[in-house]
This record gives structure tokens, C-alpha cells and sequence, in this order.
């Protein structure tokens, strides 16, 4: 029973303490609100905005498909660097087949690679990579 009296008695006195702190740092007084002056704002430039569009807007006649020329049918689901015929010929087993590979030859590795950005260098070893990275790297 002790200590139960003891953390309410601790409680209470704690709440107190915390209401009384906090209404003696607000006083009661509204804030007096000043009127702004024109002087203040005439030091401030203003950039000059164009609301207008730049592009041009299309015209009537024009149908959304001359507009935007649509994909063919056949890239529908397509996958950059992604062989539907040559997946067919991985194993169905942990969905190898699902998975990129990189292609046979050199004229299709050199569309599908992408290459690595000016100044990359090799990341550093576990575990260190998980804390730092080259900023060229990020």
C-alpha cells in the first residue's frame, strides 16, 4: 500500500509543479500586433513569374495519338534488357526464368548495360558500407 501512496503523492506533486512552471513562462498578456509598413516591403524584389505556359497547347483537329504516339502492341510488358524467347530457356525452378540476364552478344550488351557515372568508384567492403559511401557513388 506504501508504495502505491508514495507514486500518486509523486504524481501529483510532479503535475503541480509542471502546471505552475509553465503558466509563470506565458504570461496572460495578449501580444501587440503592429501594422506593417510599406517601407519594409520596399527593399524585398520581386522576381518576375510567368504563369503562361511554355509549351504550346495542342490544337482541335489533332488526335491524342499524333499528339503522343502510342507503343506498339508488342511492348506492352516490356522489360528493358529482358529476353522473353531466351528466359524460356532457364530453369522454372526458384524462378530462374523470371530473373535479367545479360545478353550473348556484344551489340546487345552494349544497348542494355548502363554505364557507371562519371567519377564511381568501388564502394567500400562490408560492413563499412552500411556508414559510407563515395559521394559520387550516391
Amino acid at each position: 500500500f506504501t508504495p502505491v501512496l508514495f507514486f500518486s503523492l509523486y504524481y501529483i506533486l510532479t503535475t503541480i509543479q509542471t502546471i505552475t512552471i509553465s503558466s509563470s513562462q506565458f504570461p496572460h498578456q495578449s501580444p501587440q500586433l503592429q501594422e506593417p509598413s510599406i517601407s519594409h516591403y520596399s527593399s524585398l524584389q520581386e522576381p518576375s513569374i510567368s504563369h503562361q505556359s511554355s509549351l504550346p497547347e495542342p490544337s482541335e483537329n489533332k488526335s491524342p495519338s499524333s499528339y503522343f504516339p502510342l507503343c506498339p502492341k508488342n511492348f506492352t510488358n516490356y522489360l528493358p534488357c529482358h529476353d522473353p524467347s531466351t528466359a524460356r530457356q532457364y530453369s522454372i525452378e526458384r524462378h530462374y526464368r523470371r530473373e535479367r540476364h545479360c545478353p550473348n552478344s556484344a551489340h546487345e550488351k552494349l544497348r542494355c548495360l548502363v554505364p557507371k557515372p562519371f567519377g564511381y568508384k568501388t564502394p567500400f567492403p562490408w560492413p563499412d558500407s552500411r556508414s559510407y559511401a563515395w559521394f559520387k557513388n550516391v
